[in-house]
This record gives C-alpha cells, structure tokens and sequence, in this order.
C-alpha cells in the first residue's frame, strides 16, 4: 500500500510540474557514492591594504580571485540543476515504465 501511496504522489507531482523529457547535456557534482558533493571553491580573503603597499596590485589580485570564485560557485550551481534534471528524467521513466507494464 506504501509503494502505491509513493507512486501515486510522484505521478501527481511529475503530471503538475509539467516536466517534459529530455536529455541533460551539462556537467554533474555526482562523484561516486554517497552524499552529494560539497563544492571545492576557494573563497578569497579580503586585501590587506596599507600606506606602505601597492594596494592596487592586492585589490587587482583580490578581483580577479572573486571572478574565480563566483565562476566555481556558478559552475556548482549549475550542474547541481542538471543533476536535478536528470534525476527528474529517472522518476519519469520509472513512472513510464512502471504505468505500460
């Protein structure tokens, strides 16, 4: 009655959702077994500015560390919602191919 109960909730959120099939081209943070992986994106520290340094060689550095970061960041992002996007393909076929048996 579970399993029923399970199936039934997944075909009524996939027939909402809307979700169409198709095939997920992009990059994944699946890396084996286990849980998800956590991103590996270095966060830069803030300058330390002073009278006696070139400030702007630290602040140049500084910028181009950031731009780094937000791009790993991004990257993170986005194969996290092509992992979910293939996930949702895998509900649908199970669904799919449970309902034509």
């Amino acid at each position: 009655m579970k399993m029923k109960s399970c199936l039934f909730a997944l075909i009524v959120v996939l027939t909402v959702s809307g979700i169409a099939h198709s095939f997920v081209i992009g990059g994944s943070n699946f890396r084996g077994f286990g849980e998800y992986e956590d991103h590996t994106c270095i966060k830069p520290s803030k300058p330390i500015t002073s009278p006696l340094l070139d400030n702007e060689f630290f602040l140049n550095q500084y910028r181009f560390e950031m731009e780094t970061y937000r791009d790993c960041i991004q990257r993170y992002v986005e194969n996290g919602k092509n992992d979910i996007e293939r996930i949702k393909e895998k509900i649908k076929d199970a669904v799919d191919q449970y309902n034509s048996r």
